[in-house]
């Protein structure tokens, strides 16, 4: 019976139905129910979006560090879309954003890293190191840490060099890491145009939000 109630409550977070999910709740479905693929209602809330299900989820005690078979996190699905406010809400009910899971190993800010350089942003790095991520933590199947695997990236992709110099600042407080992200921006700029590479950059919109509480 309950595996039942588990399959309606997974179908009614993706229905995107809160009273289902509370009715289902109510009678003993389990809020950490996974998907044939390890997915949970959690995971499926975060990766649409659904700020309301997430909290709802949560105020039952769902898991925010339950990833999926391929070791992906909720909170790793949130920031897919840049969703900063869902990603908060994450951190500030126990997301872990220097967890590694799955067979990679991987953390939310080694996952950041990759989908930041695809997008030619930083984004999603910079978020995570202003909510507690720690980027030399955490090191990977590989043995790289966050800030090590961005190093290896540079030369390979136009856009690590300003991860790095991020990643390699951001201790030393804000207006520093502004000021290197300014220089890496006009070196990064400069190297495109010898080379005549024409991808967009689109981290001069980055902001620094002010840091949750820890």
């Amino acid at each position: 019976m309950r595996g039942t109630m588990d399959k309606f409550l997974l179908k009614a977070v993706m229905n995107g139905s809160l009273d289902d999910v509370s009715d289902y709740i109510a009678e003993h479905a389990d809020p950490n129910a996974v998907d044939s693929i390890g997915r949970s209602g959690l995971y499926h809330a975060a990766a649409t979006g659904n700020e309301d299900m997430v909290r709802l989820l949560l105020v039952h005690k769902a898991n925010p560090n339950l990833p999926d078979d391929d070791g992906v996190l909720p909170l790793t699905a949130s920031l897919l879309e840049k969703n900063f406010p869902l990603a908060k809400l994450l951190l500030d009910n126990g997301a872990k954003p220097n967890l590694n899971v799955g067979d990679k190993k991987m953390c939310a800010l080694h996952a950041a890293i990759n989908m930041d350089l695809k997008d030619h942003t930083a984004e999603r790095v910079l978020f995570l190191l202003n909510n507690g991520a720690d980027a030399n933590a955490s090191p990977n199947a590989e043995g790289r840490t966050p800030y090590e695997q961005a190093k290896s990236y540079v030369g390979q992709w136009p856009d690590a060099e300003i991860i790095v110099t991020a990643m390699a600042s951001f201790a030393e407080g804000k207006e520093v890491v502004e000021r290197r992200l300014r220089d890496a921006f006009i070196a990064t700029e400069a190297s495109k145009a010898f080379t005549g590479s024409a991808a967009p950059v689109k981290v001069k919109t980055v902001r620094f939000a002010p840091k949750g509480p820890r």
